[in-house]
């Protein structure tokens, strides 16, 4: 019997198109494009596999070729497959959290199945959104316990998802204040830990999934250094002429740093006042130096350092008297040492000078009067100087000068010379 070749060639194309016709329906792989290239736990996406090749690809209409099976997990990880993750944020302000739940491969999204709280608790103080720790403050450590859990950092953070993920089941803190690493152990009391910098401390959640470290969740908070009073200021004393019998008001003079709640207000020396200065107790006339002193009384053991402020050529007399009007009628200035004090200006646009400073006896005494450092005069019925012939000028020195009086009292005006 005789073949003839044209049949046969005829006959075997027509085998092989319907051999590759039909590959899907046995059971043989797809052509390559079809193939999917999963990532190691992938899951949240059905697979058909096939346990004969050690390939997976996915379905086509929720189907699978004959002899695949479909399954929600592929078991089979290429090489050359490419997993990224989606980067935590950065911090947003004090006490903010950021987080990272899910890790991305070449086809889906894994959900980590991130739970719990991580967040720090229990300030030394708080105010809106400030939430400050002190410097030095205790038990900085990671508690899972409750409302009532002594741990400043409450950390319940869980992956529920973590072995198709393909994460470490651990969860480490990384801490910072600026360059300086902070550690917050896991430990229970009496064991506790301190914060001996100050500045924002940010904690960082972090697992590593897959070989790559990500950051699952961030918390902030300010520590704050120890309660300090401000530097002297250049003026201390509103003039080198100052009074027994007048207070001199100088809240706020200096402030308080970082008190958050720590420190009673800033009290003051002479007087031990916190508004003013009191120099009722002090005695003579000129004072070479004299010190003010402001210093405060904290809470919780905390001490602060008091300011000494020195002053020199300070005089401090024996009565004060504060002129507001100009000329007429005249006014009695008492024995001994006066603070005299003008208002800014005189007249209806503040045009006018005071600078005279006239005087007659009171009760026809025979007295005298000197103005600031200059020589006595004497008063008789009456005697008049210019007052910016006696320096310092008043203008400069706090709208002062000084006036000294022998023999009596005195009757006295301020007027333009």
């Amino acid at each position: 019997m005789k073949f003839n070749p044209y049949l046969i060639s005829f006959a075997l194309v027509l085998c092989i198109s319907l051999f590759f016709a039909c590959t899907s329906d046995l059971g043989l792989p797809p052509s390559p494009d079809k193939f999917v290239e999963p990532s190691s736990g992938s899951v949240s996406q059905d697979w058909c596999v096939s346990s004969v090749m050690g390939l997976c690809q996915l379905p086509v209409d929720d189907h699978c070729p004959a002899g695949w099976d479909l399954t929600s997990y592929c078991p089979y990880n290429s090489s050359s497959s490419s997993n990224a993750r989606s980067s935590s944020s950065n911090n947003v302000g004090p006490n903010s959290s950021s987080s990272s739940n899910e890790v991305s491969s070449s086809s889906s999204f894994i959900d980590l199945g991130l739970i719990g709280d991580f967040e720090f608790r229990n300030f030394d103080y708080s105010s809106g959104s400030s939430k400050i720790y002190f410097l030095n403050t205790g038990n900085m450590h990671s508690s899972t316990t409750g409302a009532g859990g002594s741990g400043k950092l409450y950390n319940t953070l869980k992956i529920t998802n973590a072995v198709a993920a393909n994460c470490d089941t651990a969860i480490t803190i990384e801490a910072t204040i600026g360059s300086t690493i902070i550690n917050i152990p896991f430990v229970t009391p009496p064991l506790t830990s301190q914060v001996t910098v100050p500045g924002e401390l940010t904690a960082h959640a972090v697992a590593t999934c897959d070989g790559k470290k990500d950051t699952l969740r961030t918390t902030t908070a300010t520590v704050v250094s120890d309660p300090t009073l401000t530097d002297c200021p250049a003026q201390i004393l509103p003039s080198k002429y100052v009074a027994k019998t007048k207070k001199e008001y100088v809240k706020g003079l200096i402030s308080l740093r970082d008190n958050y709640g720590r420190c009673n207000d800033v009290t003051y020396t002479p007087g031990n006042n916190a508004d003013s200065l009191n120099f009722a107790n002090l005695a003579g006339l000129q004072t070479p130096s004299l010190n003010v002193t402001a210093s405060v009384q904290c809470n919780g053991g905390v001490t602060v350092t008091p300011r000494n402020c020195p002053v020199s050529d300070v005089v401090v007399a024996d009565n004060y008297f504060k002129f507001n009007h100009i000329d007429d009628p005249k006014e009695s200035i008492s024995l001994g040492t006066t603070v005299i004090e003008l208002l800014d200006g005189y007249g209806d646009g503040g045009d006018k000078v005071a600078d005279k400073f006239g005087c007659n006896s009171d009760g026809g005494t025979k007295n005298k009067y000197k103005l600031n450092n200059g020589a006595f005069v004497d008063v008789g019925s009456w005697k008049e100087v210019q007052i910016s012939a006696y320096p310092p000028s008043y203008k400069e020195n706090g709208n002062r000068f000084l006036v000294e009086a022998t023999g009596g009292n005195l009757k006295c005006i301020v007027a333009e010379w």
